[in-house]
């Protein structure tokens, strides 16, 4: 299969006839996951986001482990010609994590004093965004391998969350609103925030459920 046709991918597939079943069905599934896990990145409203993709020997779209790494290269290819990058984290025969970026955006982060300095001090890697990227996803991994290994939260200051929110989370402060992140702030305040992320994300949601190809999707970004 070639690059652009896996980008032609709708919500109802690829076209008809255009490749066999295994990589319509697995392409489709891609789509939809990334499109309702990531139209944040897609919409260019949030710097990251990171959703799973099933990856067994034979899993419920009929896709085996190398297939299905096979078709996620082809994407990790031709996303950066749109803006965004995709990482593959493998955590396990049955699924893998992807990891979904905007450089523009993650170069925001390291450009945000507050920002870097937190993760500057819990040892990341901040003269980059590949990098930040890259030391994000080896906590991420060694978290899904070893079981000794506690989730980074503080992956939360680059998904775009609210620095109080991010540092409330980690040091066990109380919440005060919950939505697509928790919040340890004005409610009132929260909530507009919340608001703001769940419409952009509708509205790409939508756009794609109409028809419209992944590529012209990613194109469409405000």
């Amino acid at each position: 299969m070639g690059g652009n046709l896996a980008m032609s991918v709708t919500c109802h597939g690829l076209p008809t006839g255009s490749c066999a079943q295994v990589e319509n069905e697995f392409c489709q599934y891609f789509a939809q996951a990334f499109v309702r896990a990531a139209s944040g990145v897609v919409a260019g409203t949030k710097p990251v986001s990171l959703f799973s993709c099933p990856a067994g020997q034979r899993d419920r779209i009929g896709c085996s482990y190398k297939k299905a790494l096979e078709l996620l290269e082809i994407y990790n290819t031709m996303l950066p010609h749109y803006g965004i990058q995709l990482e593959i984290i493998e955590c396990s025969k049955q699924r893998l994590l992807l990891f979904v970026w905007r450089r523009d955006l993650v170069t925001g982060v390291i450009n945000d004093k507050v920002r870097s300095e937190i993760l500057s001090r819990l040892g990341y890697d901040i003269s980059s965004p590949e990098l930040l990227i890259e030391g994000l996803c080896e906590r991420i991994e060694r978290y899904c391998t070893q079981t000794d290994c506690a989730f980074p939260h503080e992956i939360g200051l680059v998904f775009g969350y609210p620095v109080s929110d991010v540092i409330g989370f980690m040091s066990g402060a109380k919440a005060t609103c919950y939505g697509p992140w928790v919040s340890f702030s004005d409610p009132a305040t929260a909530r507009q925030q919340f608001d703001l992320f769940r419409r952009s994300e509708k509205e790409y949601r939508k756009q794609f459920a109409s028809g419209v190809t992944l590529a012209t999707l990613i194109l469409n970004r405000k």
